[in-house]
């Protein structure tokens, strides 16, 4: 392989990605990292959402998980 494949699971643990810059939910990129990159330097994300809404999100923040 040629790096890290990191992805984070939301409250619902639904599969979703992370943007390696801005490190903003995205459901539709991942991050690709030299090896020996530190987790918590890729990405982090924030779920903002109202917690009220049917979605059910509460306000959080976690690194991605590193798989290979």
């Amino acid at each position: 392989v040629n790096g890290f494949f990191y992805r984070f699971y939301d409250v619902n643990l639904t599969p979703r990605s992370c943007t390696q810059n801005d490190g903003q939910l995205n459901p539709n990129q991942v991050c690709t990292v030299p090896f020996g990159t530190p987790v918590s330097e890729v990405c982090t994300y924030k779920v903002l959402s109202n917690p009220s809404l049917s979605q059910g999100y509460a306000i959080t923040s976690q690194s991605c998980t590193a798989t290979y």
